[in-house]
């Protein structure tokens, strides 16, 4: 993705395009062909062909994008850092649906800043960014 946070600087080509998303530099996730899916109101991981497993990003108020599940048009969400990530209707004026892509591969929160995570477990939540984490680093596949 290697999306800056701020709009003039983001890739047009990027937003709009349906792809499945997978952790960075984490072999064992990559390895096995994982990526972010929906199960659910929940967000995991799963097989990278499952069709819960299409995201696209959607431009959105001040440099923001939503991250919209093509299967189910439910948005990743993410209401505070350490809480597992979920999905919630598109249409909520809520800023936990709002995301920044930014440099690293990462992905923060509009909320509360919190860069989503691959967490112990294999659980998907937001935690304090850290640059160069290997688990906070997101690619499209």
């Amino acid at each position: 993705m290697a999306l800056e946070p701020l709009p003039e600087r983001r890739d047009p080509r990027l937003l709009g395009v349906a792809q499945p998303l997978s952790v960075g530099h984490a072999p064992p996730v990559r390895g096995r062909g994982k990526c972010l899916t929906q199960v659910y109101g929940a967000v995991g991981f799963g097989g990278c062909s499952d069709s819960a497993a299409r995201w696209t990003f959607r431009s959105a108020s001040g440099g923001t994008v939503k991250i919209v599940n093509v299967s189910t048009g439910a948005c990743l969400s993410s209401s505070m850092k350490g809480q597992n990530a979920a999905v919630a209707d598109c249409g909520s004026i809520s800023s936990a649906i709002l995301w920044h892509t930014g440099s690293g591969n990462t992905l923060s929160t509009a909320f509360d800043g919190g860069c989503l995570a691959l967490s112990f477990g294999g659980n998907v939540s937001t935690q304090t960014c850290r640059p160069g984490t290997a688990a906070q680093n997101w690619a499209r596949t």
